[in-house]
């Protein structure tokens, strides 16, 4: 099987703009509150630059930083200079015409190298932070003792996880019975997804914890990600859900229904969070390097 972490793997999809996340600058806080509510990933973000320092000499690492949407939502809040590190070449040449087309190129540097081993000698960043990138690496352990080696001393950072949860209940439990496999993460290169338990316990031996949520996503599948769910359930022979989600996925791109869409998803996710119901795709942790 290929690799998933491989620079080709992750050249090619974000060629094909299947893991192109919106990128957009916003400095109203009310638009950013709005925006915060409909993502946990923004949100978190958004949480980390209000934390960080505020020199605006303060170096800022964003670990697998793709076509810099999440760069982009950190610089725009904070004066700082961010450092985009990612595999895919293909991916920074997008964040860096990105980044100029917003006015931020000199608060964005975009490096091209493997997390497995940074290419900085020193524990200088301020902050760093890490989005839908932990569950496509090779070994978690490694890059997570990148990221300590490279953060400074009671250094924040906000790290978002896929992890592997979901798999116990429906229909994921019963999609891999039918297909002998998690066909849409594979898909997505979600090739060695830990539990969230896992996790956290591999951030702890790190990290000093500061918040750690996974939320159960019960409505994910068919209001979050009905255009990854469908192939998985055209395979399993299931084509009268199938149908389903392809109406979903094609309301979730109109503008009026597609934000209410993702309104209920995401109202969904923090009632899951207030209940404590746990057990979803991702994982939400704010964590500090010790002193």
């Amino acid at each position: 099987m290929e690799r998933r972490d491989t620079k080709d793997f992750n050249d090619a999809k974000h060629s094909r703009g299947e893991w192109d996340t919106k990128v957009v600058a916003v400095r109203s806080k009310v638009l950013r509150f709005c925006a915060g509510f409909l993502s946990q990933k923004r949100r978190g973000v958004d949480d980390l630059a209000a934390l960080s320092s505020r020199d605006a000499a303060g170096l800022v690492l964003d670990a697998g930083a793709g076509t810099g949407a999440y760069s982009v939502w950190f610089a725009s809040r904070r004066a700082c200079r961010v450092i985009s590190v990612d595999i895919s070449c293909a991916a920074l040449q997008k964040a860096q015409g990105s980044a100029l087309s917003l006015g931020l190129a000199q608060s964005i540097s975009a490096v091209c190298a493997d997390l497995h081993a940074l290419p900085f000698r020193e524990p200088n960043f301020c902050a760093a932070f890490s989005v839908d990138t932990l569950g496509h690496v090779a070994d978690v352990n490694k890059v997570l003792d990148e990221l300590l080696r490279c953060v400074a001393s009671g250094a924040p950072l906000f790290l978002h996880s896929e992890c592997g949860d979901y798999r116990k209940r429906w229909p994921d439990r019963m999609l891999m019975h039918r297909l002998g496999a998690d066909l849409a993460a594979q898909q997505d290169g979600h090739d060695a997804l830990r539990d969230a338990r896992d996790l956290f316990m591999l951030y702890s031996r790190r990290f000093k914890i500061v918040s750690f949520v996974n939320p159960a996503g019960y409505l994910g599948w068919f209001l979050g990600y009905p255009e990854k769910y469908r192939p998985a359930f055209v395979a399993a022979g299931l084509t009268g859900v199938a149908r389903f989600l392809s109406l979903c996925a094609a309301l979730k791109k109109t503008p009026v229904l597609g934000v209410i869409m993702r309104f209920v998803n995401a109202s969904s996710n923090h009632l899951e969070n207030y209940f404590g119901l746990t057990g979803g795709g991702s994982c939400f942790a704010h964590v500090k390097k010790p002193t």
